[in-house]
């Protein structure tokens, strides 16, 4: 990417939230956070913020946001490759 941002979401084709939740405990260099100020990378799962009534947004539950770190881009692209696989 050139002249933009390091944070984004993307949309996964999960059928459930167990494989929403299969693919966000699969990575290992993004880490479960909502702070957007580091340096390192990160993630944050829509299907966090349901509650005991559902969801607290209208956003889709396989939506998960991203942000980019400072972390070796091949290993960023190898951790989210094998989370993929999970789903």
């Amino acid at each position: 990417m050139d002249r933009v941002a390091g944070l984004m979401s993307i949309e996964l084709d999960a059928p459930d939230e167990a494989a929403v939740e299969r693919f966000c405990d699969a990575l290992k260099t993004f880490l479960i956070a909502v702070s957007w100020g580091g340096y390192e990378s990160l993630q944050w799962p829509v299907c966090a913020l349901k509650g005991p009534s559902g969801y607290y947004t209208d956003l889709p539950f396989t939506m998960v946001r991203l942000y980019i770190g400072l972390e070796d881009p091949d290993l960023l692209i190898r951790d989210l490759e094998q989370a993929l696989a999970r789903i």
